[in-house]
């Protein structure tokens, strides 16, 4: 399975994954042939495709450090300044 392959099965598989749960699900799908440069630029290369989709969010008392959630491609977030009817 490739480093491609591997991403995109977990991150479909999950209503948001967390990027250290991603990470380790592929690692676990790719087993010892997994590299980490190699994880780093596919997975930007899905981002800047529009095959996944990444939030980054920063939590208060950890300001210096942003964090990451993938969801499948296509996936929408609401926006919560437009009221609803």
């Amino acid at each position: 399975m490739t480093t491609k392959d591997a991403i995109l099965k977990v991150v479909e598989s999950h209503p948001g994954i967390h990027g250290v749960l991603l990470v380790v699900d592929v690692i676990e799908l790719i087993g010892p042939t997994f590299i980490g440069s190699e994880y780093e630029t596919t997975i930007q290369k899905l981002i800047d495709d529009e095959e996944i989709t990444e939030l980054e969010y920063i939590l208060p008392r950890m300001s210096y450090r942003i964090k990451s959630l993938y969801f499948p491609k296509e996936t929408t977030f609401p926006n919560p300044f437009i009221k609803r009817e």
